[in-house]
């Protein structure tokens, strides 16, 4: 019989340190609620101790976090950190006694540190990693325990589940790159410098043709071509540092989205209805959203801001071209933001048929056997050309918004360019312009209308990232279990669990009763069968034990305490559900396993020698790695 450890007496502290953790990442949570998943998960009784940095990590879990409980080196520790992860540790120095550090943030080559417990030093300080491994009694080669942080579902600001009003799809995607807004407003920043660098241009050429009419020096002309072109050159290096910024930004949303609907998925009530594979293949305009969000951020903001700088500068030469610059601002705000409502909406419902089309060729390829029969071949066809006319029907409904956005622009550089011209000569034949302001000015509206004349293009992709992003909205909108509720941990001495079921009724998803009325009572230990014809509930009946589903009315109680009232994670590391074949593209091992590091190669081979699978899987040419 093993030796039972107590909870650790700074259960305050360590709540202290998940809390701060948590709130770092973007989690509020209740104290008093961190100081209950910390009691619920010390395993009392169990006869299996943990140490104290794997209890963390099991209350971090069960307040819904993304957690890896790692063993290794400082410097890859803190390499989460610097990822934008929290790391949860302890000191362990001889005589200083035993405290949590958390690690929040790395700035500047230093980490910010918070300590909770008794022995701690001063509570907040800024540490290099020197001073943080030396504070934790490390040597240069030794190894530590830690815990990594992080939001399990990091883009749940941009979902509209569980009761939460319906968003736009311009509010999804501000959600959606909230965590980068300082990338995004570095981007802008610099597309500002990179529009009024490009007005250098114009601004020379002016100097440059009053310099001639003078009958001015060379010298003069040598200096203004000079600044032209470091003030070019200045715009260059800022253009490319955007397009780096903009590549990390890409990187992050990826990684961000792919881990969120990794975490999300698995978790996704039952009763959605949804086909799991089809709606995944939503997930695939991510990529859409990196490259449309990432040339509207590099392209987009700055013919925006070409044209914002270079009318504000044609203002200042005359108040004549003061009103001429009203007039275009209203033109061009009807032509791009009076058909964008409905852009988007026509992108969005193109889009929709897209999927159903992806859908349809999936549905082929699963069912191999199927459409080679006789006349199956032809029906495959036939939905398709339905698809494809529903599909050619929307596209052509958007490429009209698109077209005539795109005729407008082209139309205003014609008008624009030539009502200029007419204005400026008039302007310089009464001296109220200079021939060098005169061609200064057309170049700034060449510049400004070929700017708009451009937008037909992002216009498009506006919508196509609209749309995208209403689509990958789809898969963050989908309900999920929820993630709170009590701790269970069975009692190892006894045979196994209580079951006890009271007036549990069941419906369909229609609403039709499937049963209703069950009393059970099954002693630990029990062995119960059910029978029933098809349909009859027997599913539903496993799904109600497992927590799948809720009973319509009644109670479901585990050791005497209400399934809904345990979390999902508990109730499933005591309850164990067999219903059909589902295996993952993994070895043998892996599938035996889940991801469960708990499960040894001992156990492995155990759970396969019961079933009798294991000589017969020993003898294939890579054995359990097949």
């Amino acid at each position: 019989m093993t030796e039972h450890r107590s909870m650790p007496s700074d259960v305050v502290e360590a709540a202290k340190a998940l809390q701060r953790l948590a709130e770092t990442l973007g989690l509020h949570c209740l104290a008093s609620d961190v100081e209950r998943r910390l009691s619920q998960t010390w395993p009392d009784g169990s006869e299996k101790p943990i140490g104290e940095v794997e209890w963390f990590a099991r209350a971090a879990d069960d307040l819904g976090l993304r957690v890896q409980h790692r063993t290794g080196s400082l410097d890859e520790a803190l390499a989460h950190v610097k990822l934008g992860q929290g790391i949860a540790l302890q000191s362990t120095v001889p005589g200083n006694g035993r405290y949590w550090i958390a690690v929040l943030r790395e700035r500047g080559g230093r980490f910010e540190v918070e300590r909770f417990g008794a022995s701690a030093p001063e509570a907040e300080a800024k540490v290099s990693q020197a001073e943080l491994a030396r504070e934790c009694g490390l040597q240069p080669a030794s190894n530590l325990e830690w815990v990594v942080l992080d939001l399990a579902t990091p883009n749940d600001e941009a979902s509209a589940a569980h009761g939460k009003p319906a968003m736009s799809e311009w509010k999804r995607l501000m959600a959606l790159v909230k965590p980068d807004k300082s990338d995004i407003l570095s981007i802008t920043v610099f597309a500002i410098a990179i529009g009024v660098l490009q007005l250098a241009t114009p601004v020379a050429a002016q100097a440059l043709v009053n310099f001639v009419a003078l009958g001015g020096a060379i010298p003069p002309v040598i200096a203004v071509a000079f600044m032209l072109m470091l003030g070019l050159a200045f715009a260059g290096a800022l253009s490319a540092l955007q397009t780096w910024i903009v590549e990390v930004l890409q990187q992050r949303v990826f990684v961000r989205t792919f881990a969120d609907l990794a975490a999300r998925l698995p978790r996704v009530r039952s009763d959605a209805h949804h086909y799991g594979p089809e709606l995944v293949n939503r997930f695939l305009d991510v990529v859409s959203i990196q490259k449309l969000g990432a040339g509207l951020l590099l392209d987009g903001v700055a013919l925006l801001l070409t044209v914002v700088v270079g009318l504000v500068l044609l203002a200042f030469y005359h108040p004549l071209l003061l009103a001429f610059d009203l007039v275009l601002l209203i033109v061009i705000a009807l032509l791009v933001f009076l058909p964008m409502r409905r852009g988007v909406q026509t992108a969005v419902d193109e889009s929709t048929v897209k999927f159903q089309a992806a859908a349809w060729l999936e549905e082929v390829a699963r069912n191999p056997r199927l459409f080679k029969s006789s006349g199956a071949q032809q029906w495959a066809l036939d939905i398709a050309d339905r698809i494809a006319g529903e599909w050619v029907a929307r596209r052509r409904t958007h490429f009209r918004v698109v077209f005539g956005q795109v005729i407008g622009a082209q139309a205003l550089r014609m008008i624009a360019s030539t009502v200029l011209l007419a204005i400026g000569g008039i302007l310089v034949i009464q001296g109220a312009l200079t021939l060098g302001q005169l061609v200064a000015a057309e170049i700034i509206v060449s510049l400004v209308v070929d700017s708009v004349a451009k937008t037909g293009k992002h216009l498009e992709n506006y919508y196509d990232l609209m749309a995208a992003t209403g689509k990958v909205g789809k898969l963050l909108d989908l309900p999920l279990e929820p993630h709170s509720g009590e701790h269970h941990a069975c009692d190892p001495a006894a045979a196994g669990s209580t079951l006890k079921l009271s007036q549990v009724a069941a419906t369909r998803s229609s609403g039709a009763a499937l049963f209703s009325g069950v009393d059970l009572e099954l002693p630990a230990g029990g062995v119960l069968c059910v029978r029933g014809a098809s349909g009859a509930g027997k599913t539903t009946f496993t799904n109600l034990l497992w927590g799948l589903r809720s009973p319509s009315r009644g109670a479901i109680r585990l050791d005497g305490r209400d399934l809904r009232e345990l979390s999902c994670d508990s109730l499933r590391r005591n309850v164990a559900l067999v219903s059909g074949v589902e295996l993952v593209h993994a070895s043998i091992r892996d599938n035996v396993r889940i991801g469960r590091t708990t499960v040894s190669d001992d156990d492995v081979r155990d759970a396969l020698r019961r079933v009798g699978l294991l000589d017969e899987l020993a003898t294939l040419p890579q054995g359990l790695d097949t």
